[in-house]
């Protein structure tokens, strides 16, 4: 009788966590003011990969963009994936995509990017601030995501939200470049800054 209660019990609070984190995957798309201006800000589909490609060969120079193939596939992965998008008049100038581990209770930023010409204005910030606002809605222990060793103004805007460095992944990168691994513990991070100045 008590393997039965206790069976019936963990069935009821996985159930519990998967309805937290299905709450978590679901986005209204809207309208956003970051730093005084609007934008159009949703949830990311398979109907906005070419975009979302686009995004990704400008800002990184098609070295180390991820292909349409690499996108589909995270996107089919629905349970498991979080895309978010931002455009300006019809232009999708801003994403990020995150995997969700239910094993490990993590929020995997998998990659993020802004148009060059709409960098330095709060959208990565927003991003950033947005995912971590989503990890804690559904109760995960932790948000992680990889920069490149050079990238220090990555660095700088993931310590700006409470990030720590753990690590080093040597390599990592297509063109060999090492990453920085970055985890911030949402259990010692309270709130989410809203200062979109970044």
């Amino acid at each position: 009788m008590l393997r039965k209660i206790e069976s019936w019990l963990k069935k009821n609070l996985k159930k519990k966590e998967e309805a937290k984190i299905q709450r978590g995957l679901q986005i209204q798309n809207h309208i956003v003011d970051i730093n005084g201006t609007d934008y159009y800000f949703g949830k990311g589909s398979i109907t906005d990969i070419p975009d979302i490609v686009n995004v990704e060969e400008e800002v990184y120079d098609k070295k180390a963009a991820w292909d349409r193939e690499r996108f589909l596939n995270d996107l089919k992965k629905h349970k498991n994936s979080l895309y978010m998008v931002i455009r300006k008049a019809d232009e999708l100038i801003a994403f990020v995509g995150c995997y969700i581990s239910r094993d490990s209770k993590n929020c995997h930023v998998e990659n993020i990017a802004v148009l060059p010409k709409f960098q330095n204005r709060g959208l990565g910030y927003f991003l950033l601030t947005i995912v971590i606002r989503r990890a804690r809605l559904m109760k995960l222990r932790s948000v992680s995501v990889e920069t490149r060793l050079s990238n220090i103004k990555a660095q700088d805007l993931n310590r700006d939200l409470g990030f720590i460095q753990v690590g080093i992944d040597p390599d990592y990168y297509n063109d060999g470049e090492d990453a920085v691994v970055m985890k911030l513990d949402l259990s010692k991070q309270k709130v989410a800054p809203n200062n979109f100045g970044r």
